[in-house]
């Protein structure tokens, strides 16, 4: 009976841990305007926040202006939000150079939260619609993690919109996709109404990776301008290998490999500055 009850405190406890969190909304993985105002109000930078909305979907974007510097849209991987990459984006460096615009994609943040778009043609097409709402400059994408894929796409679906991209440990290589056999069971209905909405909303565009990465396949050829591709070789999330087939794949574009000895796929955040030199050498 003892080993009964110590079985069940095993299985009730978590369960509890999560419920909590879940309704408590601390992993949301998103500040509000207001909040994310405040944080640049201590940098002396004034944002400007954006909505559209396009048939169910509703997409949320902030920019600092600059408008007579390039646009560089920055999109996060998964989960996240805007506010992922905005330590990036609101250095001093990148403010004076470029024109920063951060997106929360499809699910996340402020855009339908919690309702992934699993298509990655769909989340292109979105996401180009914000492009499109700064004409005059010139526009390069910079993806972290799942974020790459997307870029990759956008570069695919709309080549002469883009002068450059970079690709920040990018999940890019369908092969290299792992199987985690959790992510089925944690799609039920059964289990992810417990779950943290980045989290499903995460889950279920993880899912369909593969596949949309596949889809791709055929289309890389199509990717003639600069790609710099930045991928740490300790990167726990992301195998290495990926940066290796960027250069494979996209034989008809200028591609740079930079492979960061040691670091993780967290690199964007503990080694910025690295970022930094391969977006000076696009201005």
């Amino acid at each position: 009976m003892k080993a009964l009850k110590k079985r069940n405190l095993f299985w009730i406890i978590p369960l509890l841990i999560l419920l909590i969190i879940n309704f408590s909304g601390c992993l949301q993985m998103r500040d509000s305007d207001r909040k994310i105002a405040k944080k640049l109000a201590k940098k002396h930078l004034i944002a400007r926040f954006h909505n559209y909305t396009k048939g169910t979907q509703t997409i949320h974007y902030w920019d600092i202006s600059n408008p007579d510097k390039p646009i560089v849209l920055f999109v996060h991987g998964s989960p996240g939000s805007s506010m992922a990459l905005m330590g990036i984006a609101t250095d001093t460096f990148i403010t004076a150079n470029f024109m920063p615009v951060l997106v929360d994609r499809p699910g996340f943040g402020y855009s339908n939260f919690g309702h992934a778009e699993s298509s990655f043609a769909r989340q292109s097409e979105l996401l180009d619609a914000v492009l499109k709402s700064y004409p005059n400059q010139r526009k390069i994408l910079v993806g972290h993690s799942l974020g790459g894929p997307i870029i990759v796409k956008m570069a695919m679906d709309f080549p002469d919109e883009i002068d450059a991209i970079v690709i920040l440990a990018g999940s890019i290589d369908p092969a290299l996709e792992p199987y985690e056999w959790h992510r089925k069971p944690m799609s039920s209905k059964f289990i992810r109404w417990m779950i943290p909405k980045a989290f499903t909303a995460s889950n279920d565009e993880i899912l369909t990776t593969k596949a949309e990465l596949t889809k791709m396949l055929p289309d890389w050829e199509k990717i003639k301008i600069p790609i710099i591709v930045i991928q740490g070789t300790k990167d726990g999330f992301v195998p290495k290998e990926n940066a290796d087939f960027a250069k494979r794949m996209a034989k008809k574009a200028q591609v740079k490999l930079r492979m960061l000895p040691g670091q993780s796929h967290f690199f964007p955040f503990t080694k910025p500055e690295i970022v930094m030199e391969e977006l000076m050498l696009l201005r």
